[in-house]
């Protein structure tokens, strides 16, 4: 009995220790060579490392593809008491003024960042829509020696044009993001100032004008840009341009019997003449356009 005895209480006094230990919370140990604080204090610094808030690029080169729409009120013609058809009978004369639609106007950027709040860009680009001629006073002479004049009361559907406008663009502007000067200012949006000079080069497909219009314009406006990572930005721009459109007269107006027979673009004040030239146009336009960056 005592021997029983003994051996319960040996038993117990092994098993109740470890029953303790077991159920008591269990233990790390730091093994690194600094202390918590010095460790914390570096992963602290490694956050901050990492952490990027958005800011202007500089001395980068970045490319750019937008897409956009311009308008303009303005006409690239307007002549006085001009041809606008032929026939063996007679010739039409009037009033033909010639305007265009909504542009469509996609283009390619390429800047140069030379600082947070400055930066140079190239641009090509081109322009596509139609154009429309209207014809007012209208009258006709016959092709006679009398050349007698005859009021038009109703203009045919086809006899004003109706055709493709085609305008490709080159030049090279100035961004000016002033939140960002001086103070450097950070933040996703970046709003700013572009303007510049170029060269239109446009083409009507007419039977009035002659090959392709070069002329010299300028552009102001205002945009915003938004980062949206280090290397992706979308812009929006809406800029002001105006330009002088001076076109060339073309060779002939009509052509019959395969070319041998040419009709000239006259005009008839006090009888019939060859126009030589076109007065020269001012077109001031508005356009707006998004697109995005890519950095490299």
């Amino acid at each position: 009995m005592v021997r029983n005895t003994v051996i319960i209480s040996l038993c117990l006094f092994v098993l109740v220790p470890a029953v303790t230990f077991s159920a008591e919370e269990e233990q790390t140990f730091n093994l690194k060579h600094t202390t918590a604080e010095e460790q914390q204090s570096k992963a602290d610094a490694e956050a901050l490392e990492n952490y990027w808030e958005p800011l202007m690029p500089s001395k980068t080169w970045e490319a750019s593809v937008t897409l956009g729409f311009m308008s303009s009120s303005d006409l690239l013609l307007d002549q006085n008491s001009i041809i606008y058809k032929y026939t063996d009978a007679a010739t039409y004369f009037g009033d033909v003024q010639i305007d265009y639609d909504n542009v469509f106007s996609p283009a390619l950027h390429l800047a140069y960042d030379l600082y947070p709040w400055f930066s140079v860009e190239g641009i090509l680009g081109i322009g596509i829509s139609e154009y429309n001629s209207h014809i007012t006073n209208a009258f006709s002479v016959s092709n006679d020696e009398d050349q007698e004049m005859e009021d038009v009361e109703v203009i045919g559907e086809f006899d004003p044009e109706r055709r493709s406008y085609l305008n490709v663009f080159t030049g090279v502007n100035a961004m000016f993001y002033p939140p960002d000067y001086g103070n450097f200012g950070r933040g996703r949006w970046h709003p700013y100032l572009i303007g510049g000079i170029g060269r239109n080069y446009i083409t009507i497909n007419s039977n009035y004008t002659d090959d392709i219009a070069a002329n010299w314009s300028g552009s102001a406006g205002a945009g915003i840009r938004f980062i949206a990572d280090s290397l992706v930005s979308i812009r929006f721009d809406m800029m002001y341009h105006v330009s002088q459109v001076d076109f060339g007269v073309k060779n002939s107006f009509a052509s019959f019997d395969e070319g041998t027979e040419v009709i000239p673009v006259y005009e008839f004040t006090d009888g019939q003449h060859l126009v030589t030239e076109y007065d020269k146009q001012t077109v001031s336009s508005i356009g707006w356009a998004i697109g995005f960056y890519a950095d490299f």
